[in-house]
């Protein structure tokens, strides 16, 4: 008998996720033969020396053994709790206790909600550009992402008259990263009612990605959809997402919260379906959500601590002093999250696309990137940063990045020697 062949199933063909792609495994090349490589890639803070509060890592070291059992299958109700205190806080509407699910990294909960809430045949209006796994999880349930413009020149804010557009009767959903990844947007809180108004007409679901809703900037404000949309239609169902990655600096951890909002009395067959998930996989990480209650329990202002933003704010600094001197780049100052997503005018260089340039960037000065496409943008011409290295990390990769773009071939280019990470 013939070996059964493996091959890859219909419903991965058209999930891509680049930002672990073709540019990341060229640097994995370039590491082997021995490059340093400088992970401006993701955004994981910890490689480069920020950690959770200290009573965050002082009350996960003391839960080890409280942690050896599974937990209910939606989480532990202490956090659960916990939660609904952070939404009061936040003047959001009041969440019931079993609409609020853990899960593991809030990557699990779009998941599970995608799975729940869309099937073939349906539409969902994704931001482009978007976090990709966004775009992933629409297409695994067999729906159809549908791409709405975030307008560079307004800074990235959502585009109504685009969304206007592209709407119609299959039209299921709305998906907001606010603030936003890749571009660093913080939406406005004209812009989050007018987006409310369009929800509310088109009776569609909300899903609100706020996983970076304490990392602000100059005078940005965060204003959490489900309570401006609870202003506008308070029937109108919104899932918002949050947790430890990103507001908690511990990726690694893996916790993160969905609440739900609005009138979900006709929605039983989307909560058994959640229900239904959330038991086939157990429970959360019950060690990390004893991480999150103390996350939660120290962090009720909902603004970082002091030291950790002011060294964002030195290195957003740095990174946008230093590409203000690169000729050929353009970029719009991020007012949240910690990335820079700048455009690059290749007519005017030697690179086709923005992957041959973050391709060559890696291969002269190991410096790992993610470009613009991999967020399905209406472009090939931008490059996501990452602005978690020290200043004089990044004042260094700005010197080789105007080094790469003032060249007029594809040569190779000559990288500065640069700090290390620690």
């Amino acid at each position: 008998m013939e070996k059964r062949a493996l091959g890859l199933p219909s419903k991965l063909a058209e999930v891509k996720y680049e930002i672990r792609g073709r540019v990341l495994l060229e640097a994995e090349k370039c590491a082997a033969n021995g490059t340093d490589i400088l992970p401006l890639h993701i955004g994981n803070p910890g490689p480069f020396g920020f950690e959770p509060p200290a009573e965050v890592l002082k009350a996960t070291k003391e839960a080890v053994t409280a942690s050896l059992s599974y937990s209910d299958s939606r989480g532990l109700k202490t956090l659960v709790h916990k939660v609904q205190e952070r939404l009061q806080n936040q003047g959001s509407p009041e969440v019931p206790f079993d609409h609020i699910y853990i899960g593991n990294g809030v990557s699990e909960l779009i998941m599970m909600a995608c799975q729940c809430a869309f099937s073939r045949g349906d539409e969902v209006l994704v931001p482009a550009p978007d976090y990709p796994l966004w775009t992933a999880a629409i297409k695994l349930t067999g729906a159809t992402p549908v791409y709405y413009l975030c307008d560079e020149a307004e800074d990235w804010q959502p585009s109504l008259s685009d969304l206007r557009s592209k709407v119609n009767d299959k039209t299921k959903a709305i998906v907001l990263i606010n603030p936003n990844n890749p571009t660093g947007a913080v939406y406005s809180d004209t812009a989050l009612t007018e987006l409310a108004k369009f929800v509310s007409e088109n009776n569609l679901l909300a899903f609100s990605d706020e996983i970076y809703s304490q990392i602000l900037f100059d005078d940005a404000q965060f204003y959490p959809f489900a309570k401006v949309l609870n202003q506008v239609d308070p029937r109108a169902i919104c899932l918002s997402f949050d947790g430890l990655s990103k507001n908690g600096f511990a990726a690694g951890y893996r916790c993160g919260w969905m609440t739900l909002t609005g009138d979900l009395s006709e929605s039983r067959g989307f909560l058994d379906g959640l229900n239904m998930l959330s038991a086939l996989r157990l429970c959360p990480n019950v060690l990390a959500m004893h991480s999150a209650i103390a996350f939660l329990n120290t962090s009720a202002s909902g603004r970082l601590e002091d030291a950790t933003m002011q060294r964002l704010i030195q290195q957003r600094a740095a990174l946008c002093d230093g590409l203000r001197q690169i000729e050929h780049l353009s970029f719009v100052e991020p007012k949240g999250a910690f990335y820079v997503f700048p455009r690059i005018d290749l007519k005017k260089t030697a690179f086709a696309t923005d992957e041959d340039f973050a391709i060559k960037l890696v291969q002269d000065f190991g410096i790992l990137t993610v470009p613009g496409s991999a967020f399905n943008s209406f472009d090939e011409e931008h490059v996501r940063l990452v602005f978690l290295p020290r200043t004089d990390l990044l004042q260094t990769v700005c010197r080789n990045l105007n080094s790469l773009l003032s060249s007029t071939d594809t040569g190779h280019t000559k990288a500065e020697k640069r700090p290390s990470i620690a």
